[in-house]
């Protein structure tokens, strides 16, 4: 990691990014964000490759399960309104999810991934967008008993789009607004984010950028999955300078009290918070805990810092949040080209160049 500053950072920090772009390994926007204060923004590469449309930053991406982290904030504002306990019963909120399974799932649980639902995205009867619907919540209950749960609630930690399903269910039971409407009323309008949003059916085309994946015969177009299917899990699209707005919040009270937000931030099983992975580690480690951060054993050890990180895939797309909250930075990469290389080799990459 180098103590470079002004200038020469913003010319390593690009030297970076448009090596990974010439190799091929990043196509999308890119910002970078030290002591609160942007230092690098820009785009490469095509938003549309047939009508040679280039990425801006103001392109909107899918976030994939960087929604994860939007869906958690609302179920905490709830908490702190005392409209939703964590420890509360998800059957005291979802009438349609009742029985034992309903009693023995807290929304802790479901925040932290420790319920033990099974992942209804990886069943092989999964009907896009239809098992997550308001309406359909028996649709999961009656595909998942107890019997089917991969283990005891609250026993251990597995990856589960499947709660944050439910917690955007919740989200919409408890507030009596759709998840969209929750989602715009509560932090995308208090925030100034106005290229952020729910993607739904009646999303313009513009502005958008359209994802595309190596196959057989190079780039093709993905398919752009039901605008249902992935819902409170994986269904908000953002552009990098509306995702720098979220990020300075995070440190105010603007949206959620100080008490509260440290709640989001805490893990619960292994590194897993609420919406993010979170550890405190020696800057020497980082790029080790970028490899796997969700199994990522070590903490602490000398001048150790605050890692906050998501990550997020869908149809294409390929998004990183990264923040370090000692010195308030951050780093967004939102591309639309799924490539083998992860953003979290890109973004260890651009950490080398700075100054933690």
């Amino acid at each position: 990691m180098q103590n470079r500053s002004g200038e020469a950072l913003e010319n390593a920090i690009d030297r970076v990014m448009t090596g990974c772009y010439k190799e091929g390994s990043f196509n999308g926007s890119a910002l970078v964000a030290h002591r609160g204060e942007i230092i690098y923004k820009k785009s490469f590469g095509y938003a549309d490759r047939a009508w040679r449309v280039p990425n801006r930053p103001d392109t909107r991406f899918m976030l994939g399960s960087n929604t994860k982290q939007f869906t958690s904030l609302l179920v905490m504002q709830l908490v702190e309104k005392g409209l939703v306990r964590l420890d509360g019963e998800i059957s005291r909120y979802l009438p349609g999810f009742s029985g034992d399974l309903g009693s023995g799932i807290t929304v802790r649980h479901l925040l932290t991934h420790t319920s033990g639902l099974p992942d209804l995205f990886h069943q092989p009867s999964f009907e896009s967008g239809k098992p997550y619907q308001p309406h359909a919540i028996g649709r999961i209950n009656s595909g998942v008993t107890r019997d089917r749960l991969e283990f005891p609630p609250g026993s251990r930690f597995k990856y589960c789009n499947t709660g944050y399903c439910l917690l955007g269910n919740i989200i919409e039971e408890v507030t009596g607004k759709t998840y969209p409407e929750a989602l715009r009323d509560n932090i995308m309008q208090p925030l100034g984010m106005q290229n952020s949003g729910y993607y739904d059916d009646g999303c313009s085309s513009v502005d958008f950028a359209r994802s595309y994946s190596y196959g057989e015969r190079g780039l093709a177009p993905e398919e752009m999955l039901d605008s249902r299917a992935s819902f409170a899990a994986g269904n908000i699209y953002s552009t990098v300078e509306d995702m720098y707005l979220w990020d300075q919040a995070l440190y105010t009270d603007r949206l959620l009290s100080q008490r509260h937000r440290e709640m989001l931030f805490t893990p619960y099983i292994g590194n897993y918070a609420f919406g993010w992975v979170r550890v405190d580690i020696s800057p020497g480690k980082i790029k080790e805990f970028m490899v796997d951060p969700l199994d990522y054993k070590s903490q602490g050890g000398e001048n150790a810092v605050t890692c906050i990180v998501h990550r997020g895939k869908i149809a294409g797309f390929c998004t990183l949040i990264l923040r370090i909250t000692n010195s308030r930075q951050l780093i967004v990469l939102l591309g639309n080209v799924f490539t083998p290389v992860f953003p979290e080799e890109i973004a260890c990459d651009l950490l080398d160049q700075m100054d933690i």
